[in-house]
């Protein structure tokens, strides 16, 4: 697994590139390349707390739904770009967290 401070970082791009994807080819880029992080997470889930992995896994989801790849429960592609958005600084705070508990 690819650290996860940077798979958090390419999340926060995906979830920009969601806001503006405009064609099928961009919108299929996003899918899979989200897709790729959970999944990557998800296999690795035993070094993450449930908390943690339900941020990741929902971010995931609302980078799906904003591009239409997912279900979005009624909801615009903004309110899913916005949620993503506070899913992901929930994570990094949580990571942010953790590594200063072990470096202490």
């Amino acid at each position: 697994m690819n650290s996860p401070a940077f798979l958090i970082k390419k999340l926060k791009e995906l979830i920009m590139l969601a806001k503006s994807a405009e064609n099928g080819f961009e919108k299929a880029s996003v899918y899979a390349a989200s897709q790729a992080i959970a999944n990557d997470f998800d296999k690795n889930s035993q070094h993450f707390d449930i908390y943690t992995m339900e941020k990741i896994l929902n971010t995931c989801w609302h980078i799906r739904a904003a591009i239409g790849y997912d279900i979005t429960n009624g909801h615009s592609s903004s309110s899913h770009i916005t949620w993503a958005l506070g899913e992901l600084l929930t994570l990094e705070n949580l990571l942010d967290e953790r590594t200063q508990l072990i470096q202490d």
